[in-house]
């Protein structure tokens, strides 16, 4: 026995079920936002280090050479005048080399 009686959905419980869904893909989409938030949060606290770290290197390089200078210039004056000659000769190249092109620079 079979009824000719069309099947009658329920919408308001289809738009109810339509409706959790959009809300979990919300939620999901959400904790997606909060995740990526922390990653990068975690990727800005660990760019701090790294200046940290590298500017505490600089600091600990720069007193050693800095010593380094002294006792050389205390052991042996004449090698320490060479020496900041070529520095002197290196850093005013430098100067005059670095707005010129490459193809200038090099002739």
């Amino acid at each position: 026995m079979q009824t000719d009686r069309p099947v009658v959905v329920d919408r308001p419980l289809v738009l109810t079920r339509l409706i959790a869904d959009l809300l979990q893909m919300e939620i999901l989409a959400q904790y997606l936002d909060d995740f990526e938030d922390l990653f990068y949060a975690i990727a800005l606290l660990t760019e701090k280090i790294r200046n940290i770290v590298r500017f505490f290197l600089f600091m600990v390089t720069s007193l050693t050479l800095q010593s380094l200078g002294i006792f050389v210039a205390l052991a042996s004056p004449p090698i320490a005048v060479a020496v900041a000659s070529l520095l002197l000769v290196g850093m005013l190249y430098r100067g005059v080399v670095r707005g010129l092109p490459l193809d200038k620079a090099v002739s």
